[in-house]
């Protein structure tokens, strides 16, 4: 019996130093996972800051960006027609008389170009189309012109009247009707280099000009005008007129 009780008590002590051991060991695991996760704990946050980080950055630039392509973006000039003069109804009479000897009638005309660029630019060619009740009258050319970034410039073009025919018409609707004024329509398109401040150019484009309705008998629209405070009498000041010899 006293062996069969040494043995037992063996076992039993042996059993307890089993158990002793496994806690000892899940212990010792408990320790690893809370030093792991001690030292996990930094590095995610490090990793959460740095993502922080780059996320805001990445925003910031991303805004500066938008705002550089939006202020430095291409735009086409404005043309504006209003600060041309001509005496009207001498000019137009002049055009009925020379329709008789001449094809054709040219004159000089002042252009407004707005450059709503922050760089200059020069205007290679603007074209145009006069219309006269849906009927083209005529041409305007305009070559080779510079216009600084945020300004509005004049520029010279030449304006071509071939159908002389409707002069007399034209001349009776600006003068002599009572119920109807002396509309034109010029459209057309415009061909311009961007600028660096060192005159290289940046990019070339070609745009076209929204059709413009002039009413001569009505004050114009002064908003991309450069010499609006110098017309005095709109109805009577609008184009320059050409000195032109007899053929």
């Amino acid at each position: 019996m006293s062996s069969l009780t040494i043995s037992g008590q063996l076992q039993v002590a042996r059993a307890e130093e089993a158990l002793i051991d496994h806690e000892i060991d899940y212990d010792s695991r408990e320790v690893d996972v809370l030093s792991l996760a001690s030292l996990l704990d930094p590095c995610a946050a490090c990793i959460y800051r740095a993502v922080g980080c780059c996320w805001l950055f990445g925003m910031i630039l991303l805004s500066i960006l938008a705002l550089g392509v939006a202020i430095f973006w291409p735009h086409a000039p404005t043309v504006n027609y209003c600060n041309v003069e001509l005496v009207w109804n001498r000019t137009l009479a002049m055009v009925v008389e020379s329709a008789l000897v001449k094809t054709d009638i040219e004159m000089e005309s002042l252009v407004s170009i707005y450059n709503p660029n922050k760089l200059g630019v020069r205007v290679n060619h603007l074209s145009g189309n006069i219309f006269y009740k849906g009927a083209e009258i005529g041409t305007l050319a305009l070559h080779n012109f510079y216009a600084p970034g945020g300004y509005v410039s004049d520029g010279l073009g030449l304006i071509t009247y071939s159908a002389l025919d409707r002069a007399a018409e034209m001349l009776i609707d600006y003068k002599w009707s009572n119920d109807k004024d002396l509309v034109l329509t010029v459209t057309g398109t415009i061909s311009f280099d961007i600028l660096w401040p060192n005159s290289e150019v940046l990019t070339s484009l070609s745009a076209s000009v929204p059709p413009a309705i002039i009413n001569v008998n009505k004050e114009p629209d002064q908003r991309y005008c450069k010499c609006q405070g110098n017309v005095t009498d709109v109805s009577e000041k609008w184009f320059l007129p050409v000195t032109m010899d007899d053929e």
